[in-house]
């Protein structure tokens, strides 16, 4: 079985029964979600599968794919070296 974990952040200044899937962030974009506590709890479990960022965010899909990609790609950096 496979297992693959989707990172994203959250919209600033919403309580939890506002948040909606098209209203995410890059992986952390806010910090509302503690990426850093997120990824050091698979460390602790072991997880070693895939880790991708998933922002379902009207903004980012309407992106050109070329710059998009690079920011995409810098906020995945980034959320990794958190590690």
């Amino acid at each position: 079985m496979w297992l693959t974990v989707d990172l994203n952040d959250a919209p600033t200044g919403l309580s939890l029964d506002e948040y909606r899937d098209d209203h995410r962030e890059l992986p952390a974009a806010t910090g509302v979600i503690p990426a850093k506590d997120f990824l050091g709890s698979l460390v602790q479990i072991d997880y070693d599968g895939p880790i991708q960022p998933e922002p379902f965010n009207a903004a980012h899909a309407c992106q050109v794919a070329q710059p998009g990609l690079h920011q995409r790609l810098r906020r995945h950096e980034e959320v990794l070296q958190l590690l």
